[in-house]
């Protein structure tokens, strides 16, 4: 099912708000006033919020499908990208932020902020690449 889908992902995505979702989330990680260089992106997809992500965050993206990450990495090939699975994956390097993008039923991002704050919390040395 995943290696087909990224062929219908962008018209089934036409006209999503990926750089305004992307700076949504900049904007509830920056205001936790922790200061947040690596980012981990769960179910990156073929990394459309990345493209915007970057900006402020070295980002690493995982997704299920060898087709997502192929064209992520061709999207931003500053980013680190693996293929795994998220209940099971594991990596070597610590994160400031760890994000999981979902659409909502209308087709919108279902953002914490909207339903009362953002969770952020800080660890001693979260944001240490490893």
């Amino acid at each position: 099912m995943f290696s087909q889908s990224w062929m219908y992902y962008e018209l089934l995505k036409k006209g999503k708000d990926y750089a305004g979702e992307a700076e949504q989330v900049t904007r509830i990680v920056q205001a936790s006033g922790i200061p947040i260089r690596f980012a981990l992106q769960i179910g990156c997809g073929p990394g459309e919020h990345d493209s915007y992500l970057k900006r402020h965050f070295h980002v690493t993206g995982v997704d299920l499908s060898v087709d997502f990450i192929k064209i992520a990495r061709g999207k931003n090939p500053e980013a680190d990208y693996i293929v795994g699975d998220m209940e099971t994956f594991s990596l070597p390097s610590r994160f400031g932020v760890v994000l999981l993008l979902v659409d909502d039923e209308d087709g919108g991002m279902d953002c914490w902020e909207e339903k009362g704050g953002a969770c952020c919390r800080e660890e001693s040395g979260a944001d240490e690449k490893r």
